[in-house]
């Protein structure tokens, strides 16, 4: 099965927005590993049946949260990772594949204060160029970057949103990815 029609078969009906974004780098481009909330019960066995037919491992906490991986191993140990009572922002960044500026941006913020940040930066001006790092849109699956960036104008965050972009441009057709379309005629 192609990558798009992979992408199109995932139950993201019975996952928070935000996962479409996950799932998006995680199946496209070079995220090692996602992790995700659970909306409801019955997204458990139509998640697990997924990974399982499509060769991604799964592991899920008490709190409701999985992590999807290529390997059994790396699912685990961030999950394992999540849970620590250690400071843990940084580590837990790099096993999600987020650059390293915006890992240790998250570990100087700390993660009590990451969701008060995720408020401040829709307050940030991103320039011209840089607006496609703004992870606001993040929530509602319609950005184009899964992580906070370090800054308005983070290089590899812009690197990596723009390898969306032009992912999105040549797939524009695509009904599965219509949720990012907003991108393709505001940039």
């Amino acid at each position: 099965m192609d990558k798009i029609r992979l992408f199109e078969s995932l139950p993201l009906n019975t996952l928070p927005p935000s996962a479409a974004v996950d799932f998006l780098h995680l199946l496209f481009f070079d995220k090692p590993a996602l992790r995700t909330c659970l909306a409801n019960k019955e997204a458990f066995p139509l998640l697990t049946n997924w990974c399982i037919k499509n060769d991604f491992s799964i592991q899920y906490d008490e709190e409701g949260y999985v992590c999807i991986a290529k390997t059994q191993q790396m699912a685990r140990l961030i999950l394992l990772v999540d849970r620590s009572e250690r400071s843990h922002e940084y580590i837990f960044g790099k096993l999600l594949g987020y650059p390293e500026c915006c890992c240790q941006f998250a570990a100087y913020i700390g993660e009590g204060r990451l969701n008060e940040m995720e408020t401040e930066v829709s307050l940030w001006h991103f320039p011209k160029k840089f607006r496609i790092i703004n992870p606001t849109a993040y929530l509602e699956g319609k950005s184009l970057i899964c992580h906070l960036p370090c800054s308005t104008q983070c290089l590899p965050s812009f690197v990596s949103a723009d390898k969306v972009l032009t992912f999105l441009r040549e797939n524009r057709t695509e009904v599965a990815f219509q949720q990012w379309s907003s991108w393709l005629t505001n940039v």
